[in-house]
């Protein structure tokens, strides 16, 4: 099914509740913009009267059935994923979700040395066992990049009992790497592939943009809307492209943690 990708559910949604003119007796404070400090008013007064909580017609991100849900289908679509999570707490949040969603305590997690805190703190929450794995450095950009195939051919051989593997793809400076060669090797020993891609939402336009991880196979991917896409700050996505049943354990931490 072709879906139509120029409407916007949950926007309209909010301006059709705005010009009801309504009185709020509910969160947030700001009544709709009404109360709020003069001297700000010109910067948020617009965007103060969509600022709104779960009414109806509205949806609730922790169990959409509607505008929300017809949203993220969308994004889905786009992305061309089984599933996509609309995130609120960053790039941060997801990484969390997605490996709280995975690991159970002691499993044993492939991971990049290098990545982000959220990722180690993750693998703390989740009391997982990780098998670090060193990036290269490349000396012609004098700095530490990514994990070589060799080593994490190398680490799977050594550690074949792991559940999953976690990369991050692009790097901090937008450089990428043969992903879909370590996400082949990876599913061939079963091992999910969780992809930390906080820096390459802008992948999935397609040329001249490398390929995204989703489209090199990827289980789980974490974007960041708005660092390089037209999204406020901390809008992210989860997306899930796998058989795996991973989409209630995932939904599940993403209401505990945003």
């Amino acid at each position: 099914m072709t879906l139509n990708q120029d409407i916007t559910p949950l926007f309209d949604a909010l301006r059709q509740f705005k010009q009801k003119t309504p009185y709020s007796f509910h969160v947030p404070g700001h009544k709709n913009g009404e109360i709020f400090p003069k001297h700000g008013q010109d910067s948020f007064e617009q965007i103060l009267q969509i600022d709104l909580t779960e009414l109806s017609g509205l949806d609730d991100l922790h169990a959409p059935r509607d505008v929300i849900n017809e949203a993220q289908q969308l994004a889905a679509g786009f992305f061309k994923t089984m599933h996509t999570f609309f995130l609120i707490g960053g790039s941060t949040v997801g990484n969390l979700a997605m490996i709280l969603a995975v690991c159970e305590q002691g499993d044993k997690i492939i991971v990049q040395r290098n990545s982000h805190k959220s990722i180690m703190n993750g693998l703390e929450l989740a009391n997982a066992e990780p098998v670090f794995i060193s990036p290269e450095f490349d000396v012609d950009v004098q700095r530490y990049t990514n994990p070589s195939l060799t080593t994490l051919e190398k680490a799977i051989k050594e550690n074949p009992d792991s559940k999953a593997v976690i990369l991050t793809y692009p790097d901090y400076f937008g450089r990428t790497y043969p992903l879909e060669e370590m996400v082949q090797i990876a599913h061939q020993h079963e091992m999910l592939v969780l992809i930390d891609e906080a820096h390459g939402v802008h992948f999935s336009l397609g040329q001249p943009f490398p390929p995204s991880a989703i489209e090199l196979g990827a289980d789980l991917v974490v974007q960041s809307a708005h660092k390089m896409a037209p999204a406020m700050t901390m809008a992210s996505f989860l997306h899930i492209h796998s058989n795996r049943m991973l989409k209630d354990n995932v939904a599940y931490y993403l209401k505990m943690l945003q």
